[in-house]
């Protein structure tokens, strides 16, 4: 009776395997913990601030195109889409907010005392002007994103164009450059995603007035 022998791994093969898997973990390693530290380096040396990131980042990406009104000087009603935009500050509209109630809520970013924050005030309710919102003091909310900031410059992009100042529009794409007072400087993108084109086409009549 013959018996087929059965044929085992090599030593080159098993070690072929081993240097393969190696290689696999050591990529999906690498890939996770670039992605933290690169939040953590960003507010380095103050991590305790790195998590706060995420609340201006879904600020800025759940901004609103929100259709105020005012009045011009002889009295006429005018509609504007309601974002202003600085080189070092930007004040809109954002659907995603740090109150419980989850309100559209008038929302800025600035520098104030080398912190940058995120201001939040409701548009809805009875102390502010749902047709043309602003900050009412003692009904705001404040959100330290970064401690010991230098500067910010902020760059807005529409249909691919930049500005450095931006009115009654609202831009696609942001970047916002942060310096803090260890010379460090880091940049940041944040696509806004609004539906904007949607919006438009329900309330046609009403844009039709800009």
């Amino acid at each position: 009776m013959h018996y087929k022998k059965k044929r085992g791994f090599t030593l080159i093969e098993l070690l072929i395997s081993i240097v393969i898997f190696s290689l696999m973990i050591g990529i999906a390693t690498y890939s996770f913990s670039l992605y933290v530290d690169i939040i953590r380096k960003s507010f380095d040396p103050y991590p305790e601030n790195a998590y706060r990131f995420s609340e201006l980042q879904d600020s800025i990406r759940s901004m609103f195109y929100y259709v105020g009104e005012k009045k011009d000087i002889v009295g006429d009603k005018k509609f504007f889409l309601y974002f202003f935009g600085k080189p070092n500050s930007m004040v809109f509209v954002s659907a995603q907010s740090a109150f419980k109630d989850n309100n559209l809520t008038v929302s800025k970013i600035f520098i104030e005392e080398h912190t940058l924050v995120l201001e939040e005030c409701n548009i809805y309710s009875c102390y502010n002007d749902y047709k043309n919102p602003n900050f009412v003091k003692g009904h705001t909310k404040k959100i330290i994103i970064g401690e010991h900031v230098k500067d910010i410059n902020i760059f807005y992009f529409v249909d691919g164009k930049q500005e450095r100042f931006l009115k009654d529009k609202i831009p696609n794409l942001i970047r916002m450059e942060i310096e803090f007072d260890n010379k460090k400087k880091y940049t940041w993108y944040f696509k806004v995603m609004s539906d904007f084109l949607n919006k438009k086409a329900i309330t046609g009549s009403l844009y039709a007035h800009f």
